[in-house]
């Protein structure tokens, strides 16, 4: 039986939520820092929002990112570890592309974090750079760049 997902703009109220999520997707070396506060000024700034998926009432996964005119930073993206193969994070960066309309993305992810580098390979994005020593626990960053091609009306 599979569930469909949906999506919510996050609210204030669930910054709490977000760093639970954010805490069980990711390994205690790999949570870059983001505490709840951290959750909270994302959903305030004006140029960053969060997106969470639900399976059900059940929120899997979420999306932070800032947006800047027509430029787009993805600062996490997180899915917890009982959904992943279930399209989720897919499913989050449709909603994400969907919303925002960039004409570029960028992101930093760990270059010991193959999935996560083979998924945005499989959806078209490339490899730009490497950050040296970028997280704390001393891993390589890879900066990863998106652009997405302008549609012409005939």
């Amino acid at each position: 039986m599979s569930l469909d997902i949906f999506f919510k703009v996050a609210v204030l109220e669930n910054a709490a939520l977000l760093h639970d999520l954010h805490v069980k997707s990711f390994p205690e070396d790999e949570r870059s820092g983001w505490s709840e506060e951290n959750f909270a000024s994302t959903i305030s700034s004006d140029v960053s929002n969060i997106i969470v998926a639900y399976l059900g009432e059940v929120p899997t996964g979420f999306i932070a990112y800032s947006n800047i005119e027509s430029e787009a930073e993805i600062l996490s993206i997180g899915v917890l570890p009982t959904y992943r193969g279930q399209k989720v994070a897919q499913s989050l960066l449709e909603e994400f592309l969907r919303i925002a309309t960039p004409k570029q993305i960028f992101l930093e992810v760990a270059e010991n974090n193959k999935p996560a580098i083979e998924f945005y390979l499989k959806n078209g994005f490339s490899l730009v750079t490497t950050r040296k020593n970028y997280y704390r626990n001393g891993v390589d960053a890879i900066v990863i760049r998106l652009v997405i091609p302008e549609v012409r009306e005939s």
